[in-house]
């Protein structure tokens, strides 16, 4: 076995093929446009891409270098094209944030479009055939290797080989995706941020895990389903937030241990949604100032929280059960207007989602 190897995350190559394409000359992007039309020679476009990747592969032997890892085994892990159906079995709304519309797409085009996403079934393109067109191995050096699994994202192939290494391996994963810092609970893994700027900020630890999120490495997946997580679509739990989450992690430890009160929610009952919004608004018109005179809407939300503006309009949030509360103190809601619903069943899903290795 090795005693020091690299894992990358081959998704960090995404955002970087973007930023070459979007640079200000635009450059790349003009070449593979006119190779796409048939105004440019196809090996112009794959010398042109070919510059871009090399480009970052140098910028990583550079940090390699200054890390020591020049000798290492290097393996380069990709998201396999049904990556996402695993946890999108969990989450039907799984990275639909990053769903691909064509510029040209009219708005109905691109409604049906993201109306018709199902993590559960999507595809993604092969990060391998993008490198095998610009003629790269796909370990990308010779005396790399690389690891692909059709129904695996990158993070867990690395959280895979981590959990099954030696714990006398050290291991660095190069990702900026922050959920990989949960493997720093492991003694022998580091975290190399290859979009950081200096050496000192590209290498994660653990003190800097708890100075970002509030909590430890081993919590961070307790934390983020409850903070959500808006680049994979993780929604959260509503009203919580990062500094919220991280003291109720802190202070309880785990999802099973913070207290029951913190996950009481509710929304308006199904036998209420359709006539609710006309019983409200005759209750708001019936609301005065001190002299008299209608209190008008604006009033009302100040002196019973904006929640009541929503419903008005027709909608249903779930929020926690005490804004409903409020409404219900105040006379606005009857009590059978109101279902509460508990959201400890849906953290622990998010948590599942989010936990790495994924299970």
């Amino acid at each position: 076995m090795p005693d020091r190897t690299v894992l990358i995350d081959a998704g960090w190559f995404v955002g970087r093929w973007r930023r070459h394409l979007y640079a200000k000359r635009g450059l790349l992007a003009r070449i593979l446009a006119g190779v796409a039309n048939g105004n440019c020679d196809p090996a112009k476009g794959v010398r042109a891409g070919r510059r871009a990747i090399t480009q970052d592969l140098k910028y990583l032997s550079f940090r390699f270098r200054q890390f020591g890892l020049s000798s290492a085994d290097v393996i380069v892990c990709y998201d396999g094209t049904r990556a996402r159906q695993r946890r999108g079995a969990l989450l039907e709304t799984y990275k639909a944030n990053r769903i691909m519309i064509h510029p040209e797409a009219t708005e109905r085009e691109a409604e049906e479009i993201i109306e018709s996403y199902r993590a559960s079934e999507s595809t993604i393109q092969d990060m391998r055939d993008h490198f095998a067109s610009f003629e790269f191995p796909l370990s990308l050096y010779d005396n790399w290797s690389h690891r692909y699994t059709e129904t695996h994202e990158a993070d867990d192939l690395i959280a895979d080989y981590v959990v099954a290494a030696p714990a006398t391996e050290q291991i660095t994963v190069v990702s900026a995706d922050s959920d990989l810092v949960q493997l720093l609970a492991y003694p022998n893994v580091q975290i190399l941020d290859p979009t950081a700027g200096d050496q000192l900020q590209a290498l994660v630890t653990t003190e800097s895990v708890v100075s970002k999120y509030g909590v430890s490495p081993e919590a961070y997946a307790d934390w983020k389903a409850l903070a959500g997580d808006s680049s994979d679509n993780i929604p959260g739990l509503p009203e919580i937030g990062g500094v919220k989450a991280a003291s109720l992690v802190t202070e309880h430890g785990s999802l099973e241990s913070i207290p029951d009160e913190h996950f009481s929610y509710a929304r308006v009952s199904e036998s209420w949604r359709q006539n609710l919004p006309a019983h409200l608004r005759s209750w708001i018109d019936a609301q005065t100032r001190r002299d008299g005179t209608p209190a008008g809407e604006d009033l009302v939300a100040r002196r019973h929280g904006r929640l009541i503006v929503e419903l008005v309009k027709g909608e249903s949030p779930t929020r926690p059960s005490r804004y409903y509360q409020t409404l219900i103190d105040a006379g606005a809601l009857p009590e059978s207007a109101v279902e509460i619903v508990d959201l400890r069943p849906t953290a622990m899903v998010y948590r599942r989602m989010i936990r790495l290795p994924f299970e």
